[in-house]
């Protein structure tokens, strides 16, 4: 990872740490407040970042003491970039099969070199259009797919017995 890279990572990180709780914890994170973050970002996002790389993450971009024992993946770049702005809940699958190579991630880095603020400009990546938080087990989505699935076997079975008669 190239120098800028690692400074808008840092930068990416304690904006995470300010969004989760306020404030940038004045040490790096133990694994109770790694696996909190952890949970929150996949509640948010519906992207799991686990509580092991994020711990590993804040000792590096929170002390910056330690050096970087993971190079942050582009996948947990973006989750991040998520996460900070406020992106619609998605899943892995959804993520690799809708979208290009990272948006986030790369939104949030040509904001940072710019300057500009770190809300969602680029057409290219959706803005948040859900109004209701997910839940974390996304039973919500279960409920509506099943619910739409039953419409259509009983529209099925309708026009089934239409043409039966």
């Amino acid at each position: 990872m190239e120098a800028q890279d690692l400074q808008i990572f840092i930068a990416l990180f304690q904006q995470a740490c300010l969004r989760c709780w306020g404030q940038l914890p004045a040490t790096p994170l133990d694994a109770a407040a790694s696996a909190h973050m952890s949970h929150v970002v996949h509640q948010r996002t519906g992207l799991f970042l686990s509580a092991r790389i994020i711990q590993h993450y804040a000792a590096f971009a929170l002390a910056q003491e330690t050096p970087v024992t993971e190079t942050p993946s582009g996948a947990s770049l973006d989750t991040l970039a998520r996460y900070v702005m406020d992106a619609p809940y998605t899943t892995e699958t959804e993520r690799k099969t809708r979208e290009g190579y990272f948006p986030y991630w790369h939104l949030f880095k040509a904001q940072y070199t710019t300057g500009t603020t770190n809300e969602v400009e680029d057409n290219s990546v959706p803005a948040r259009t859900v109004t209701s938080e997910p839940d974390s087990t996304g039973s919500q989505r279960i409920r509506r797919r099943a619910l739409a699935v039953g419409i259509v076997l009983i529209v099925l079975v309708l026009l089934a017995l239409a043409l039966l008669q």
